[in-house]
């Protein structure tokens, strides 16, 4: 009898340990795709700053 409520026990401490991890990989994963759509922003905002300065470059050439 005191060997099934420490087995039961254990069972639900094991069931909650496993709600835990999956919960935090949860998030781990949400954090994962935030930050990858923000490197996708800022690699977008990168190209469109080279592709201005090299256009004002050529501006600047043809000026001169």
């Amino acid at each position: 009898e005191e060997e099934n409520k420490k087995l039961k026990f254990d069972i639900e401490a094991r069931k909650e340990m496993k709600k835990a991890r999956e919960e935090k990989i949860r998030f781990l994963e949400e954090c994962l795709d935030n930050k990858e759509k923000v490197n996708k922003s800022l690699r977008e905002e990168l190209e469109e700053l080279k592709s201005t300065y090299v256009y004002d470059a050529k501006q600047v050439r043809d000026i001169c």
